[in-house]
């Protein structure tokens, strides 16, 4: 098929208009055709930003929220480890209390035996002494004194 060549029929219409005045009109005539085609587009990227920052914000606030317990589960942590290292304080405290009870306890039973000995030790010497007297006078037999009848 052969192209029909198109010539301009009339040429009452006048000069023909410069590319200079074509162009501003023809600009106009596409910007609006692609506004009217971008509308939906930015419509479109209006409404995904809105998601966006939505999703964003949740995304903080629970951020947050997980920060916050993750924080507050610490610090119960540390006051209950606290808690017990108190009662564990005061528990080593009446240990020690007692330890020094039993240590001065056991100090005077020790001191009281020492001294119970040593008064045991010089009765008996004494009374050997004594025993050493009768047996030089004669004791009666058998009196355990060392005395011969």
């Amino acid at each position: 098929m052969s192209r029909p060549n198109i010539q301009r029929e009339s040429s009452d219409e006048g000069p023909e208009p410069s590319p200079a005045e074509v162009e501003p009109s023809l600009l106009e005539a596409a910007q609006k055709m692609v506004g009217k085609v971008r509308v939906p587009y930015t419509r479109r990227t209006q409404q995904r930003e809105i998601i966006t920052r939505e999703y964003d914000d949740r995304v903080k606030a629970l951020q947050k929220k997980v920060d916050d317990y993750f924080e507050s589960r610490q610090r119960r942590g540390i006051e209950a480890q606290d808690e017990v290292w108190n009662r564990l304080e005061t528990l080593n405290q009446k240990r020690k209390s007692i330890e020094k009870l039993i240590f001065c306890s056991t100090r005077s039973l020790e001191l009281a035996t020492l001294k119970f000995n040593s008064e045991v030790l010089s009765t008996l010497q004494t009374s050997t002494q004594e025993a050493g007297h009768v047996g030089e006078q004669g004791g009666a037999e058998g009196d355990g004194l060392g005395g011969t009848v």
